[in-house]
């Protein structure tokens, strides 16, 4: 707003208090609003990320599990070095309510998948691997084979080790591709 001096004549510029505080609201306002939405839009980004992480993780597992029993080599019932009872499949055996699963890979070598401490691991031969990440805690895997041919079904659940806690479910079934004798 414009003043006049009187006595000098001259015109003053400047803002009365009034006009002061509503800016000062409005530009409050505007910054509160700026921060929710970022503050939202971060959190949604988060989020994402780690249901990506899980996802990527199970999709992961998953590849291997279609890998290594479609190349399974035929299992013996008895074998007493893969330290497994009797199978209900041709290529791979299951225990401990269809937590582990017991198979010969393509080149004979004994493999077993588990569940241990939230990670899946694989020991293939006598060496461990995980075959998830430390940002996926794995909850629960399943091998359930079928009893009428050379098939398993097999379910995972997991979740991220973040704040956000989002549980996410995979299955499938997978066939054995090799050719019996």
């Amino acid at each position: 707003m414009k003043f006049v001096d009187k006595k000098n004549k001259q015109k003053i510029l400047g803002l009365t208090l009034m006009e002061l505080v509503v800016s000062i609201s409005l530009f409050a306002v505007i910054i509160l609003i700026a921060t929710k939405t970022f503050t939202k839009i971060t959190d949604i980004q988060n989020r994402t990320k780690d249901e990506q992480n899980i996802e990527g993780d199970l999709r992961y597992a998953m590849g291997v599990f279609v890998d290594e029993v479609r190349a399974a080599s035929l299992h013996p019932a008895l074998d007493d070095t893969c330290g497994t009872v009797l199978c209900n499949s041709t290529y791979f055996c299951t225990l401990n309510a269809n937590t582990i699963l017991y198979l010969r890979d393509k080149n004979n070598t004994c493999v077993t998948y588990s569940l241990s401490s939230g990670q899946l691991v694989v020991d293939r031969g006598g060496t461990n691997y995980t075959i998830t990440s430390n940002d996926v805690t794995v909850d629960s895997v399943k091998f359930l084979p079928s009893a009428l041919s050379d098939r398993i079904l097999v379910q995972l659940k997991a979740h991220g080790s973040s704040d956000y806690n989002k549980s996410i479910s995979y299955q499938t079934a997978i066939t054995s591709t090799q050719v019996r004798p």
